[in-house]
């Protein structure tokens, strides 16, 4: 099993303000780290949380946790198999 595991920043479209996001993949496939990059470089600037895990489900492989830290709440989302 591989785990890869990222940070990006995208904008809460509630409030303007900047969320940090994790997002951690495990799967028995080779994804190659370019890839990862380019899909989460192609993330829109303003999202809601579970509008980017089905997203991030359909351009990448595998079993995927998104977390992140809402101005208060702390979200996690699962999306995907292995």
């Amino acid at each position: 099993m591989n785990t890869y595991t990222t940070y990006f920043n995208i904008a809460c479209p509630a409030n303007g303000l900047t969320v940090r996001y994790r997002l951690d993949i495990r799967t028995p496939q080779k994804i190659m780290v370019e890839q990862i990059l380019k899909v989460c470089a192609e993330l829109p600037l303003k999202a809601f949380h579970e509008e980017l895990a089905d997203r991030l489900a359909r351009a990448l492989p595998g079993r995927q946790i998104l977390s992140a830290y809402h101005h208060g709440v702390e979200i996690t989302t699962e999306r995907g198999g292995a």
